[in-house]
């Protein structure tokens, strides 16, 4: 059974056995919204992972996108939900909570600023590219992707749901 549910209600501090995920994002200059993809065994999916003991789940985000993709300065925007499901793994049966934030990567949000303000010009692309896959985890690949082939290129509906409410999230503001 899958649920899905936008409260941030108690997502400050969480037992071990809860996953920290998170959503990256950011703006091109374009201000389309883009999504920092991982390819996992296979899949299309988005970072995440376990909150280790007496971690904060925000702070198991963010280490989990250093870990996973070798970013340096996420920094988490908002908190965007949490999704539940249940899962089976050589024969036993686990549930599963994926707390989901929006970040930025601070360095290219600064690099992009900088070279508009002092410019005026358009910002470069260069540093899309200089992403770490995490190979002990089964991670190959690192894209940017426009939200529209995220949502096609996910393996799992729950991420989709989370894009979608990303978007409405964002496109609110």
């Amino acid at each position: 059974m899958d649920s899905f549910s936008t409260s941030s209600t108690n997502h400050d501090f969480i037992s071990p056995s809860i996953d920290a995920t998170e959503s990256h994002s950011h703006f091109s200059i374009e201000q389309s919204l883009e999504i920092l993809l991982i390819r996992r065994n296979g899949l299309w999916d988005i970072p995440k992972g376990k909150v280790e003991k007496n971690e904060q789940v925000a702070y198991a985000a963010r280490r989990e996108v250093q870990e996973e993709v070798g970013l340096v300065d996420p920094i988490i925007t908002h908190f965007i939900c949490t999704t539940n499901h249940e899962y089976e793994q050589k024969n036993k049966r686990y549930h599963k909570t994926t707390y989901w934030y929006g970040m930025i990567d601070a360095k290219e949000y600064r690099a992009i600023n900088g070279i508009n303000i002092k410019k005026k010009t358009k910002p470069i692309d260069s540093m899309k590219f200089r992403f770490i896959p995490q190979v002990e985890e089964g991670i190959t690949d690192v894209r940017w992707v426009d939200i529209l082939k995220a949502q096609d290129w996910v393996a799992f509906d729950n991420l989709r749901e989370v894009l979608s409410l990303l978007t409405e999230q964002i496109t609110g503001l």
